[in-house]
């Protein structure tokens, strides 16, 4: 084979592997997360008046800054294990900064439209996020559910601070008892533990 020849061949090898690793690259990475983050200071929202930046975990270098639409900070995320960023308008033109930190954020196949994370300034409060069983959803007829702390003094419950499909409490960390009605069907969930700074989500299972 003639020395061009062979160099022209060999160019277009390397050309064609380039092309095959990109190609395996592209699939290889998963898809985005559409990261939703509401901001809550003990029962109260403050989303609306809160920032939200994420970091990749210890990486300081490339800030990601969320955006504020409707009701929720909105964030496209690769899945992996994140920083989260509050800050927080004070008066005097002063701001408070506060970290949540190792965030593991990924596709959940319970969370259809993305993945939720509600932070409370208040260290001893949790989230927890109710899901009805699908049929409930369907006939349009309304349902209602209370949270009560398992083995508690009295009976009174903890209500939703939202009546959207997905029930959101905010609530004192510790464990739950949760009674879903819907009609004449009941549902009951024991025990349910709510994690300081956390998000949990329940799926309520006829």
């Amino acid at each position: 084979m003639p020395q061009l020849a062979k160099r022209s061949c060999m160019c277009l090898c390397a050309l064609a592997t380039l092309a095959l690793l990109s190609v395996a690259s592209t699939r290889a990475q998963p898809p985005a997360v559409t990261l939703q983050v509401r901001v809550f200071d003990g029962v109260d929202e403050v989303t609306a008046d809160s920032e939200v930046t994420a970091y990749v975990t210890d990486d300081r270098t490339s800030a990601l800054v969320a955006t504020f639409a409707s009701e929720s900070h909105s964030l496209e995320l690769q899945p992996g294990i994140y920083d989260l960023q509050i800050t927080m308008d004070g008066i005097d033109d002063t701001a408070s900064v506060k970290w949540y930190k190792h965030l593991w954020i990924q596709h959940y196949p319970d969370e259809l439209a993305g993945h939720l994370e509600v932070l409370n300034l208040q260290a001893v409060f949790g989230a927890l996020l109710v899901r009805p069983p699908a049929e409930w959803l369907d006939n349009g007829r309304p349902w209602h559910v209370g949270a009560f702390l398992t083995e508690g003094e009295g009976r009174s419950g903890f209500e939703p601070v939202e009546s959207e499909d997905l029930r959101l409490f905010i609530l004192p960390a510790g464990h739950y008892d949760l009674r879903a009605r819907h009609g004449a069907r009941e549902l009951t969930r024991e025990a349910v533990e709510v994690p300081a700074g956390r998000t949990r989500l329940i799926h309520l299972i006829p």
